[in-house]
């Protein structure tokens, strides 16, 4: 959706991007077995989370917000007595692409969401595979039966992936309003969602340490 609304592209290339995004899944793995060697679990997860918050920051529209700013504060002036604000409002609206939005980061928003994709989807994958591994070492022995840990683990990624879902399907909604750019409506949720989990990991870090 974000591609085809901001790159007018369509199914094959966006079919080739999630292609090449599961192609980063090996990577991901060595990165993890590799930094496991020098490395603590809990160290790599608090490094995971910064990388991935940072990613969501720099993926959003920077142009898109300054003018969705700059038209919220046009509408809230008086622009039936200043011309000036009249021809400002309409130099904005006149910079929507045909989709309703706003061009992508003066021209390389492309480079910009393709980089800051691949990052946030990196540092996703790495956090998986440390949690998982706490996970197995943290679950008591009595959980040894029908709730065992391939049970829990699946059982947090459905509740992820149920919870992300909702999200995007909220930001369709939201996205579609003339001054919401789409692509940082869709990502900025995920920043107080991160801080939570920092914050959370923060607080058990002592724990972390098996």
């Amino acid at each position: 959706m974000i591609v085809h609304r901001y790159f007018d592209w369509y199914g094959a290339k966006a079919g080739f991007i999630i292609a090449a995004l599961g192609a980063l899944v090996l990577p991901a793995h060595f990165i993890v077995e590799h930094a496991s060697r020098r490395f603590s679990e809990r160290e790599i997860l608090k490094v995971s989370l910064v990388f991935v918050f940072f990613s969501s920051i720099f993926i959003c529209n920077l142009e898109g917000i300054v003018l969705d700013v700059a038209a919220a504060i046009l509408n809230a002036e008086d622009t039936e007595k200043d011309k000036d604000l009249k021809q400002m409002e309409k130099a904005v609206n006149h910079a929507l692409t045909k989709h309703g939005e706003f061009p992508y980061d003066w021209g390389a928003g492309v480079f910009v969401y393709l980089s800051s994709l691949s990052a946030i989807f990196l540092g996703t994958i790495v956090m998986e595979g440390v949690n998982t591994s706490l996970m197995s070492k943290s679950v008591p022995k009595e959980l040894n039966g029908f709730v065992n840990m391939g049970l829990l683990a699946t059982l947090v990624g459905t509740v992820g992936r149920v919870v992300g879902d909702s999200l995007i399907t909220l930001t369709t909604f939201i996205g579609k309003a003339p001054l919401h750019d789409f692509v940082s409506v869709t990502f900025l949720p995920l920043l107080p969602l991160i801080a939570v989990g920092y914050w959370w990991m923060m607080r058990c870090y002592q724990e972390l340490l098996i």
